[in-house]
């Protein structure tokens, strides 16, 4: 049964631009090395930097906490599969809260153009 919705639209321009303020610091405090890792494979790692960035701002709003309980970015991780279909892994305070709520799954969808990324999710029960 669905238990959350989440969508979320991100602007490529403000992920570039804390890229050139400090782009170790926000690396380390957004993304998980695997989705750095991932992004610089691709062509345009900015569009694949924003496009996770708006997933783990869409899968919050699935569980429907917001940023409360010492929730923290990295506790998202959006993984590719090899055919590059995303999928969603919780961890630390956001995997409990999760289970809490009896989230088995979260699904999302990615997408992007020349100015905007934008991600929907779907949290599962059961």
């Amino acid at each position: 049964m669905i238990s959350g919705v989440g969508i979320d639209i991100e602007k490529k321009d403000r992920v570039r631009k804390a890229l050139e303020h400090n782009e170790r610091a926000f690396l380390k405090y957004v993304f998980t090395p695997r989705e750095v890792s991932y992004a610089r494979k691709q062509e345009d790692v900015v569009s694949h930097l924003t496009a996770i960035f708006s997933a783990k701002e869409a899968v919050i709003k699935t569980v429907g906490t917001g940023w409360k309980g010492g929730v923290r970015l990295t506790d998202i991780a959006i993984h590719h599969d090899a055919y590059g279909k995303p999928e969603v892994v919780l961890s630390g305070n956001l995997q409990r809260i999760a289970v809490s709520r009896h989230i088995t799954t979260i699904m999302v969808s990615l997408s992007y153009e020349d100015t905007y990324a934008v991600s929907y999710a779907v949290a599962l029960t059961g």
